[in-house]
C-alpha cells in the first residue's frame, strides 16, 4: 500500500525589536533615529512516495530574510520600508500549498533574485491636524479578506499599494482616512533601470475612505468594541492585451527599445464600488481573552465597454 510522509521544520529569527506593533519610541525635535527591524524564516519539507513511480524522500525549502527598517527625521517625519533581501526555493522536491508558492518564489532550478523592495514610504505629521502618507505602502484592512499587508512572517504575499493618503485622528481614538492610490499599472517593459509601466492608459485608479477605532485599521488585541467602516471606488478607462502586447503588425524601432506606440489598448469604461465593515469584540476569558471578530464586504460594478 503507497503512503506519504511530509514533514516540516518551520524556523524563524528576530532582528533587533521586530514586533509587529509599532514601536513605542518617539523620537525628539532634531533627531535622527534609525532601527534596523527584520526577520530570516527558513521552511523545509520531506516527501515520499509523491507517485506511484517515485518512491524516494524529497526534499524541498523555501528561505526569505526579510528586512524592515525604520527611519525618523525628528518627530514628524518616518520612512518605512520592507526589503526581501533572499526570497527563493531549493531542493528537488515539490512545493505544498502550506508553503505558499508566490510569484515571489522563485523555481528550483532558477537564478534567485537576492533583492525584492517590497514597499518604500514616508509618513509626515502635519502639524497636529493629521497624518500625510506618500509611496508604496502594505495594504491592510480588517481581517484581511480585502487587503492582507503579509506581516506575519508566515505569510509569502501581500498587497500593496502607490498610495498618497491623508489620516485625521478623531475622538476617542477613531481615524478618519482617504486615499488615492495606483494599485495596478497595466503592461510594463524591460528597460535599463528595470521594469517601466507602456503608457497610463490602461492605469487603474482607486480611491478609499477609511473610518475605524481603536487607532489601528484592523482588530488587534484591545479589550471591548472595536470597528471598521471602509468604502473603495475603483475605474479603468483602457484594458491592455496582456497575451499581445503589440498591435498587430507593430514592433520597436530598433531592438531593445521600447514600444510605447505598440501597446493595443481596448475601450474599457469600468467602474467598481467596494462598501466593508468589520467588528471585533474582545472579553476576559479565565486567564486570558475571548475575541470575537467578523467582517461584511460587497461589490457592485459596470463594465460599459469590451
Amino acid at each position: 500500500m503507497k503512503y506519504g510522509i511530509i514533514a516540516t521544520l518551520l524556523s524563524v529569527f528576530v532582528l533587533g525589536p521586530a514586533i509587529a506593533e509599532e514601536s513605542p519610541r518617539a523620537p525628539v525635535v532634531g533627531t535622527f533615529l534609525f532601527e534596523p527591524h527584520g526577520s530570516f524564516r527558513m521552511r523545509s519539507e520531506l516527501w515520499r512516495d509523491i507517485d506511484e513511480l517515485d518512491s524516494e524522500f524529497r526534499e524541498s525549502s523555501d528561505f526569505r530574510f526579510r528586512f524592515e527598517p525604520r527611519m525618523f527625521l525628528g518627530d514628524r517625519i518616518k520612512i518605512l520600508g520592507r526589503i526581501d533581501l533572499e526570497d527563493t526555493v531549493s531542493g528537488t522536491g515539490p512545493i505544498s500549498k502550506f508553503s505558499g508558492v508566490s510569484g515571489t518564489l522563485q523555481p528550483v532550478d532558477a537564478e534567485p533574485n537576492p533583492v525584492f523592495v517590497r514597499s518604500v514610504y514616508a509618513e509626515m505629521k502635519l502639524f497636529n491636524y493629521g497624518y500625510l502618507t506618500i509611496g508604496r505602502k502594505p495594504a491592510s484592512w480588517g481581517l484581511g479578506i480585502l487587503e492582507n499587508d503579509g506581516s506575519d512572517r508566515w505569510s509569502d504575499l501581500a498587497d500593496y499599494n502607490d498610495t498618497l493618503a491623508l489620516r485625521v485622528p478623531m475622538v476617542d481614538d477613531t481615524q478618519l482616512e482617504l486615499s488615492f492610490d495606483f494599485p495596478f499599472e497595466g503592461i510594463g517593459a524591460d528597460s535599463t533601470m528595470g521594469p517601466v509601466d507602456v503608457t497610463d492608459a490602461d492605469d487603474i485608479y482607486q480611491l478609499r475612505l477609511k473610518f475605524y477605532s481603536g487607532g489601528k485599521e484592523k482588530p488587534g488585541k484591545r479589550q471591548g468594541l472595536t470597528w471598521g467602516i471602509y468604502g473603495r471606488i475603483r475605474w479603468q478607462d483602457f484594458s491592455s492585451a496582456y497575451q499581445d502586447q503589440n498591435k498587430p503588425g507593430c514592433s520597436p524601432d530598433a531592438e531593445g527599445e521600447l514600444a510605447w506606440e505598440c501597446a493595443e489598448l481596448f475601450k474599457r469604461d469600468a467602474l467598481l464600488g467596494i462598501p466593508d465593515a468589520w467588528v471585533q469584540w474582545g472579553t476576559p476569558l479565565g486567564g486570558g481573552v475571548l475575541f470575537l471578530a467578523s467582517e461584511i464586504w460587497a461589490q457592485a460594478g459596470k463594465i460599459g465597454a469590451t
